[in-house]
């Protein structure tokens, strides 16, 4: 399933199938329609989705990154899932690209910090992952 700027449905997922097993989360910050995702809600409503297996966040435009609270909360939440991803886009081709390099700059921390807060959780065994060369995605098998 894919939700494009409509992470409040989350709210609803019991009307959802139960037997979703994929999601993929497109927000952008430049359509009318952009809500601000409340982490706690958005991933307290997926845990109960109990056949989702499959969770890929994509963030288009984000003018800043997500807080370190957050950031958190999405680790402990990550493992839950034998694939996750969680990546940082332009929605158009920006050639100057100075105004984003700043914001950038944030969300490659964040990711990095991300894979960190994952990576220290306890695991049975070490999941696989791999951050993108740009340093503005992350995608964890575990």
């Amino acid at each position: 399933m894919t939700l494009v700027n409509s992470v409040n449905c989350l709210n609803n997922c019991s009307s959802f199938p139960p037997t979703i097993r994929s999601i993929r989360i497109l927000l952008f910050h430049t359509y009318p329609n952009y809500v601000e995702p409340n982490w706690p809600i958005v991933l307290y409503s997926l845990s109960k989705l109990r056949q989702l297996s499959s969770l890929r966040v994509f963030m288009y435009d984000l003018p800043k990154t997500v807080d370190n609270r957050n950031c958190e909360m999405i680790a402990n939440v990550a493992s839950s899932f034998s694939d996750f991803g969680f990546y940082f886009r332009y929605k158009f081709d920006t050639s100057d690209g100075s105004e984003y390099e700043t914001i950038f700059k944030d969300h490659r921390k964040f990711i990095k910090q991300l894979c960190h807060d994952i990576l220290q959780l306890s695991f049975d065994k070490p999941p696989y992952y791999s951050i993108e060369d740009d340093s503005c995605g992350l995608a964890m098998w575990f």
